[in-house]
């Protein structure tokens, strides 16, 4: 659930170490190995970053996409390959910019919808086919005020019995009738990412895993702090020996083209 109006509105997409603990142990208690990453989202999508942690330590990024462009996506193959072992935590985050949109943005299929997910590459294959999380929805409801739902559930979205405001609302309704402003958005955002999420952890051909469904309050996880590039010291250079630094990287260019031709 994504408020409209937000030029950063952060997602969280959890592998947790009861996923991996399970699945691993079960299949591969040595690890699997990661070689390639595709990170995936639709329009709204703008970073992307799949997170590693062990014993509640963050390892090296697996992958990272700072301006995300959902006409190219692509794997990335990593400088060396990744063991993910029993017990590891992944986190799929992305950031999106809803600044445009007057409604609610919603997981689903269509591009105007929204997903967060990483495809690893990996070996030796093992029967894991989904791992991912939820953020309780009624928790979420929480935020605008909903009090009751109808029970039992009959219908999805499902719909709102109180307070009187969003009486035989759907909650899909709800989201949208609520006055959002960019601070509410951000106070909902912090608000999701502290309630228990829900745990898929999926085998193929339909089956689960025990863990599946289990409700867990979300690991705290720092916000990423991205590392200096190596080409900061570009800068610190005199702007005679920059002229010259582009000067001389036209020139290799346009001979590259000049031979490709």
């Amino acid at each position: 659930m994504i408020p409209p109006g937000m030029p950063a509105f952060s997602s969280e997409g959890h592998c947790t170490m009861e996923c991996l603990e399970e699945a691993l142990s079960h299949e591969q208690p040595d690890g699997i190995h990661v070689l390639a990453v595709l990170l995936h989202s639709h329009q709204a999508g703008q970073v992307l970053r799949a997170r590693h942690f062990r014993k509640g330590e963050e390892q090296k990024l697996l992958a990272y996409d700072n301006e995300f462009d959902f006409n190219f996506q692509e794997f990335q193959y990593l400088e060396e390959e990744r063991t993910i072992l029993p017990g590891d935590h992944l986190i799929t985050e992305c950031q999106y910019n809803t600044k445009g949109r007057s409604t609610m943005t919603w997981g689903g299929l269509s591009t105007r919808d929204e997903m967060c997910l990483s495809y690893l590459m990996y070996y030796p294959r093992i029967n894991l086919a989904r791992c991912e999380s939820i953020p309780d929805i009624k928790e979420q409801l929480q935020f605008i005020g909903v009090k009751e739902i109808y029970k039992p559930v009959t219908s999805w979205p499902f719909i709102i019995k109180s307070p009187k405001r969003y009486n035989n609302l759907s909650f899909t309704e709800a989201m949208n009738v609520y006055q959002w402003s960019k601070k509410k958005g951000n106070s909902f955002n912090e608000h999701v990412k502290q309630i228990p999420i829900n745990i898929r952890c999926s085998k193929h051909e339909s089956r689960e895993w025990s863990v599946q469904g289990m409700l867990l309050t979300p690991p705290e996880v720092k916000t990423y702090t991205s590392e200096v590039p190596e080409c900061a010291s570009f800068f610190s250079v005199s702007s005679s020996a920059v002229s010259s630094t582009v000067r001389y990287v036209l020139i290799v260019l346009s001979t590259v083209i000049h031979y490709t031709f």
